[in-house]
């Protein structure tokens, strides 16, 4: 069984090295960070990035499903082998690609 780790200081340091690459991204791409007043609709932008995110979330549990399938499958064989490690590995190989 994994370990429970504490997700705050993993959070917090990956939270604050990608705040800091937008920032230089926005720096390098428009020249100045985010600006108020800009011409943009905040609100609309906001809502689109939050309809990508949820995307990206989807993206994340469906990858976790297929590997929790690959895995169960994998653990199975195992511990009650019955294919040979030629047939496992191109089963690993198939959701890979």
């Amino acid at each position: 069984m994994p370990k429970k780790e504490e997700i705050e200081p993993r959070f917090a340091k990956d939270f604050a090295q990608m705040a800091e690459s937008e920032y230089e991204r926005g720096v390098e791409k428009y020249g100045h960070t985010l600006l108020t007043y800009n011409g943009y609709d905040g609100y609309k932008e906001g809502f689109s990035e939050g309809v990508a995110l949820l995307r990206y979330f989807s993206q994340v549990q469906m990858e976790k499903e297929q590997l929790e399938v690959l895995l169960t499958w994998i653990l199975g064989e195992l511990h009650y082998p019955s294919l040979d490690r030629e047939v496992i590995i191109n089963r690993i190989e198939e959701y890979v690609d």
